[in-house]
């Protein structure tokens, strides 16, 4: 590339390039950079009545660009580069808008005019600020180099412009001191949407005071527009530093809270600690306006009782396509929950005054788990355990015999569901449970591989029904010789008991046949 000082092998005609001071000034000229060339302007441009620039080179400038053309649309269509490097804070102004290529931002720039990008626009150790004005990137447009220190400052009325279809999109946006940047996500109708982002959350979205559990917040605000209203289906991610949470700002239970409606809307807690910068992420926004971050304690996040509907089956007492109730029928079933013991080491007081529904089958165990992948989902990963029953169906619910269990918990990567019984082995669900607006399910009975593991984690109890392996009876995780030494001691007897692999309440040759000997061998893939 040559960088030629002022207007060497510029080629210009119909008009009069003039140098005034320390500002060259395009008086109407057409001015013709080829590829490989370049123009050098130490100071200030001005371009000037009907002045245009067919740029295809590189035009470096250390001060300011004016634009007062009346007419035409100065850069555009051209494929060149500007790069802006001067030592004190540039401007880009005049009473035209530039229709920009490629942009180097390596000093300070601010806009002091609506401003379009069509190719790719460098961010290099500097911050562009908006002021009142618009940065529109076109569809064709990139943005390169964005990072705490080299970012778009957007806390005016100015906004980031870009089009979101169904892929993320960054807007590197921030205030004058932090670095903010928001992504989005559309799956909805491609639109193009605009952002800004502000020091402080009001209590009336945009406008308004400021709301008093400010120190339960991130001192920021989104607002967020599109050009188009409705068709909007987005993902939208905030981004902050430490630096501006509140003192009293809980980042483990947070919340992306949008206003609406003419409140605040708050969302499920989330998990957002770790290093900086922190994230939260809302979906499914229809409806665009205001974003602030805060914790339990402010508008934004709220906990709400994590629901789970599970459904699993035990091969002991399975029959046709359900499993039989013996052990109510018996009345058999003790009235607290049987895991406080080894392996377990479960102290939940869960108990009935009488077994609540003749459906039941019996007491289960069920963890949840919070992993990035069932096979990192660990002991260490568990943030609730409960025990409840087991219905004929395979439904597990909680204490009151019908209703779905209820965790008071936080997922911050993937839900997990482990299920424990006193003689059956463990499983874990392979995937993730999918969940709407807090309702997690998951179906363990359709396919053997529901639960993790290899070989065959569950067992085919009948045409596309499968279950958990019978048999654990001395709870070693695997089915083996040690559970026939422990059969055989309790053999003859009745009642309640691990030994009665097919909880038909009578320790028999039937456990023993037809559960202990046909799993020898299996075992459990929950990971410890």
């Amino acid at each position: 590339m040559k960088i030629l000082k002022q207007i060497l092998w510029v080629v210009f005609s119909f008009g009069l390039l003039q140098i005034s001071a320390q500002t060259l000034i395009n008086n109407g000229a057409e001015l013709t950079l080829s590829s490989g060339s370049g123009l050098y302007i130490d100071g200030d441009f001005e371009n000037k009545n009907n002045g245009s620039i067919d740029n295809s080179g590189e035009i470096e400038i250390t001060g300011n660009w004016t634009n007062n053309a009346n007419s035409g649309n100065l850069l555009q269509g051209t494929i060149g580069m500007v790069t802006f490097n001067g030592s004190s804070d540039q401007i880009i102004g005049g009473s035209a808008k530039t229709w920009f290529h490629d942009v180097v931002v390596q000093n300070n720039l601010g806009l002091d005019i609506n401003t379009n990008i069509s190719g790719e626009l460098h961010l290099s150790g500097s911050t562009v600020s908006l002021h009142s004005y618009l940065l529109l990137l076109e569809n064709t447009a990139s943005i390169t180099g964005a990072g705490s220190s080299s970012y778009i400052v957007a806390d005016a009325a100015g906004r980031v412009i870009r089009e979101v279809g169904n892929s993320t999109v960054l807007f590197p946006v921030g205030t004058a001191s932090s670095f903010a940047p928001v992504t989005i996500k559309n799956n909805g109708t491609v639109d193009n949407y605009g952002v800004r982002v502000f020091a402080d959350v009001l209590d009336s979205g945009t406008s308004g005071s400021t709301i008093p559990q400010i120190d339960h917040c991130v001192n920021l605000t989104w607002d967020i527009i599109e050009q188009s209203q409705g068709g909007s289906d987005l993902t939208l991610t905030t981004y902050w530093g430490n630096s501006v949470e509140g003192s009293l700002f809980d980042n483990t239970l947070a919340g992306l809270g949008h206003y609406t409606g003419g409140s605040w809307a708050p969302q499920p807690a989330q998990d957002a600690s770790g290093s900086a910068p922190h994230s939260i992420t809302r979906t499914g926004i229809t409806v665009l306006s205001a974003f602030a971050v805060g914790d339990i304690n402010s508008p934004m996040a709220v906990t709400l009782d994590l629901s789970v509907d599970l459904r699993v089956f035990l091969e002991g007492p399975f029959s046709g396509t359900s499993m039989k109730s013996d052990l109510n029928d018996l009345n058999l079933i003790p009235l607290e929950q049987p895991f406080s013991g080894s392996p377990w080491n479960y102290n939940g007081n869960e108990n009935v005054v009488e077994i609540p529904n003749p459906y039941i089958v019996d007491w289960i165990l069920v963890e949840i788990r919070d992993a990035a992948s069932a096979e990192l989902a660990d002991a260490g990963t568990i943030i609730g355990r409960q025990a409840g029953f087991v219905l004929q169906d395979g439904s597990i619910v909680g204490t009151d015999g019908f209703s779905d269990m209820q965790f008071d918990a936080v997922v911050s990567q993937n839900l997990f569901a482990a299920i424990f019984h006193r003689n059956h082995l463990g499983i874990i669900s392979a995937n993730p449970l999918p969940q709407t607006d807090g309702n997690y399910s998951y179906n363990f009975s359709t396919d053997a591989f529901q639960a993790y593991g290899t070989g065959s984690p569950q067992k085919q109890l009948a045409a596309g029904i499968y279950g958990m392996y019978g048999g654990d009876i001395n709870v070693s995780g695997n089915v083996g010789p040690g559970d026939k030494n422990s059969w055989n001691i309790l053999a003859g007897f009745t009642g309640y008991s691990s030994a009665d692999a097919n909880l038909d309440g009578e320790i028999d040759n039937r456990d023993k046949n037809d559960v202990l000997i046909e799993n020898a061998g299996q075992g459990s893939f929950v990971p410890e």
